[in-house]
């Protein structure tokens, strides 16, 4: 049974379960933000690096992830994947709000029961962070979900090869399918997989409202590129994520504006936003639903592209 709170504390007292790579940042952010959050601790398996983490940020490193999950109103899971469904039903069973990273879970099937596991009055967030570039929050801010008529998300890195335990579209791509949902503010369905394999994928998305999307991911390519190019029927919005500029180009005029953006750490935006979402504001922060929705996505484009390989072979 879920015993959701009733009301959001004026700090909401944070717990990060996973002080990896991404949960050192997750802590370093709410034990820097103290008018909205009160870092209560961290916890992780690897004894030694929660300590380290709980003496960087003065506070205490749990041994038990039950201690962790008591001392906090919200959990932030920054954990392996895999351990992601386990831990987040642990937490809203003891009535905690949640923030997850993404992706939500290791499968669509665990998210969606995820989902529908949150208490009343509850809150499950999904850490699809990208929504926070100032580029995209630009972009939400200037253009009606109602006026997309396609857009075009490049995202590429150099990554190393070997050792990689997942997939680009869920290392990478989850993040330009929720992108289109965003801001199209409706569920995205896969028409089309150009191409699908481990370290690529080029896909074809149709959002409800009927925008097109195409969707480049790429971990093997010799620079990092993240870009989102928005068309409507009066203008084309050009982004590049990584440099953090966007110009909007009138269709007709000669050349493109600049446009001029909020400089915020997209984490420090998230976990803003959190905190007015767990106040009852209804912000813009990924549900577990919407992360489920993405990570369905992503799971029926790998089906797809395998059953187009093997007909492929077969032929």
């Amino acid at each position: 049974m879920n015993f959701a709170p009733a009301h959001a504390p004026a700090r909401a007292r944070v717990s990060v379960l996973g002080v990896g790579a991404m949960g050192q940042l997750h802590a370093r952010v709410f034990a820097q933000l103290p008018a909205e959050f009160e870092l209560a601790g961290v916890y992780d398996p690897c004894v030694e690096t929660a300590r380290e983490v709980g003496r960087k940020w003065s506070v205490p490193a749990f041994t038990e992830e039950a201690h962790a999950i008591a001392a906090a109103d919200l959990v932030v899971i920054a954990s392996p994947i895999e351990a992601h469904a386990g831990a987040a039903r642990r937490v809203l069973a003891r009535g905690r709000d949640l923030l997850v990273e993404k992706p939500v879970c290791a499968t669509a099937a665990q998210a969606f029961a995820l989902a529908r596991s949150v208490g009343r009055g509850q809150h499950l967030f999904v850490g699809h962070s990208e929504r926070f570039n100032p580029v995209v929050r630009a972009i939400h801010g200037l253009v009606r979900p109602t006026e997309v008529r396609t857009l075009r998300l490049r995202r590429t890195s150099a990554m190393v090869r070997g050792g990689r335990e997942h997939c680009a579209l869920v290392s990478l791509g989850v993040h330009d399918i929720d992108l289109v949902a965003h801001l199209t503010a409706s569920p995205v369905a896969l028409r089309e997989v150009v191409d699908e394999g481990e370290d690529r994928a080029d896909l074809v998305l149709a959002s409800a409202r009927g925008a097109i999307a195409w969707v480049h991911v790429d971990r093997s390519a010799s620079r990092r590129e993240r870009t989102l190019e928005v068309a409507t029927s009066d203008a084309l919005y050009f982004g590049d994520l990584l440099a953090r500029t966007l110009t909007v180009q009138p269709h007709g005029a000669r050349a493109a504006i600049a446009c001029a953006l909020v400089d915020e750490e997209p984490l420090v935006a998230q976990a803003r936003a959190i905190a007015r979402a767990l106040r009852g504001s209804g912000e813009i922060v990924a549900t577990g639903v919407e992360g489920a929705r993405a990570l369905a996505l992503v799971e029926q484009a790998r089906a797809r592209g395998s059953l187009r390989a093997q007909v492929a072979v077969a032929s």
